[in-house]
């Protein structure tokens, strides 16, 4: 029996330095992956995006991703920061700016207790069709009922390229993306309609 206890204690003597170098090191991961976090968090440096169709550029401190679909060979690319959102897609398709906003502002319309609804004619250099919708979501009427949103429809089309642009924010953090929001529209460039890449 006493050398049972003598065996457990030496082992609990050689495990528990051990345990004790591992805590420290998990510890100190975290904090250095927290500092990292929070550094990326404030760092607003322009950043280069090249997508198949478009270059623009974004903060470092947007979350970049690239949204495939097996029927869309051309991938739609999505930037975010916090609940701001910017959905940008560009293909080869023959439809014209008009038919492509009519198509997809009918889905607002439903979303949104009775939207203010507005209609721009330019992004960034390129002309087009726009739909501002400003209103507060219907899934959030209940939890969020003085916090509107609005939600911008742009359709262009540029030589062989159509374009759809997606943005969605909640107006009291506007002010936060509102920066990012217009280096990515003084920046975005469609490419021509050749060979992609």
């Amino acid at each position: 029996m006493n050398s049972l206890l003598l065996i457990l204690g030496l082992i609990a003597i050689i495990l528990y330095p051990t345990f004790l170098i591992y805590s420290v090191i998990s510890r100190t991961n975290k904090v250095f992956k927290q500092i990292a976090e929070e550094k990326r968090a404030k760092d607003t440096s322009p950043v280069e995006l090249k997508s198949t169709w478009f270059d623009l550029k974004h903060p470092a401190n947007w979350n970049v991703k690239v949204e495939e679909d097996d029927e869309n060979p051309d991938p739609t690319v999505v930037l975010r920061y916090g609940n701001t959102s910017m959905h940008i897609s560009i293909f080869q398709l023959d439809a014209s700016p008009s038919d492509l906003i009519k198509h997809m502002s009918g889905d607002y319309q439903k979303r949104m207790d009775e939207p203010k609804v507005c209609e721009f004619f330019q992004y960034g250099v390129y002309p087009g069709i726009g739909i501002t919708f400003n209103g507060v979501l219907l899934h959030l009427r209940n939890q969020e009922k003085d916090r509107t949103v609005t939600c911008k429809l742009f359709a262009l089309q540029e030589g062989d390229l159509c374009g759809i642009l997606e943005l969605n924010y909640f107006d009291d953090e506007f002010e936060k993306a509102a920066e990012g929001l217009q280096l990515i529209e003084s920046t975005f460039k469609i490419r021509p309609a050749t060979v992609p890449g």
